[in-house]
């Protein structure tokens, strides 16, 4: 048994242990929790599929990653190029378009409008590993 200096009070080892597991299973719980990876949505595209006009284009940032890697869209259509990771990116194509730095939650709308048809490729100025396609028909 332990008792502390200038106390008369005896504190068991048996009565402390239980609370310090507890503890170092809640701060373990807590680490694990917060530098697990993100999790990419799933994006499921049917044979043949053309989404309809007025239907958003969207370009997630995830994980490193632009989702979809490529994009088909109609001149005039708007794409948002949106930053859901945590690191701030870009998506730039050299003299076409350039979405400046994304922070984390920040969204950037192309209006395809200004692009003639054709195929862009694009990537993250910051993290040049990170590539995508834009095809303008």
């Amino acid at each position: 048994m332990i008792a502390p200096a200038g106390s008369s009070r005896i504190i068991s080892p048996m009565r402390t242990l239980p609370i310090i597991i507890v503890l170092i299973v809640v701060i373990a719980g807590v680490v694990w929790y917060q530098s697990r990876p993100a999790q990419a949505p799933t994006v499921s595209v049917s044979p043949g599929a053309v989404p309809a006009a007025s239907e958003p284009k969207t370009v997630s940032i995830i994980s490193f990653s632009f989702v979809p890697a490529t994009i088909t869209v109609k001149k005039g259509d708007k794409v948002t190029f949106m930053n859901n990771d945590t690191a701030p990116h870009t998506a730039t194509a050299a003299g076409k378009f350039d979405t400046g730095v994304l922070q984390k939650g920040q969204s950037y709308l192309l209006d395809t409008a200004a692009l003639a048809a054709g195929t862009y490729s694009y990537l993250c100025t910051l993290h040049p590993s990170m590539r995508g396609t834009l095809i303008v028909q």
